[in-house]
């Protein structure tokens, strides 16, 4: 190992302080995006929404989207709707009444997804052709959401509809 000079020294120094000051900035601005997602979600919970599928909903599971959902990237506040006696909750946009995603939860037909995780489901006319896009699971953490892409072999047209029916139609 070679001595360490005082100008390795002081590159050494100033990248750990580089790396600190780094953490700290990321620290803050999450503090602020966060402080400003909140004031966002707070301002929609007070306002009513005209959708097509639902009629007038009040958001009461509002969520924001960074990046918004793949193909409706300006998207960013959307509402979970549920009903606690269907498997199929609802992503609906709350820009635009019309946009609604149906998606089950992921660790009802997948044993290794997370807990907060949903697949978007693509229901044909002939329902029994259902399927679930695994590649590209939404992750629901607290009042905040994201769709990430996996780099795996996850399957984007899962058939669903047997499992859901064994699942709720035993």
């Amino acid at each position: 190992m070679r001595p360490m000079n005082d100008i390795t020294k002081i590159t050494s120094k100033t990248k750990r302080l580089f790396t600190i000051d780094e953490k700290l900035i990321r620290a803050n601005f999450n503090v602020v995006e966060e402080s400003k997602i909140n004031s966002i979600l707070n301002e929609i919970s007070q306002m009513t929404f005209e959708t097509t599928r639902f009629g007038e909903i009040i958001p009461k599971n509002a969520l924001y989207f960074e990046e918004g959902v793949y193909g409706f990237e300006g998207y960013k506040e959307w509402e979970l709707v549920t009903n606690a006696s269907e498997a199929i909750v609802w992503l609906q946009s709350l820009k635009d009444g019309s946009i609604a995603f149906p998606m089950v939860k992921a660790d009802l037909v997948d044993s290794k997804a997370q807990d907060n995780e949903y697949y978007i489901l693509t229901i044909p006319p002939n329902v029994k052709e259902m399927t679930a896009n695994k590649r590209a699971p939404i992750v629901i953490d607290q009042n905040q959401g994201s769709q990430k892409l996996k780099n795996d072999s996850s399957v984007v047209n899962f058939p669903i509809y047997q499992e859901l029916r064994s699942l709720y139609f035993k």
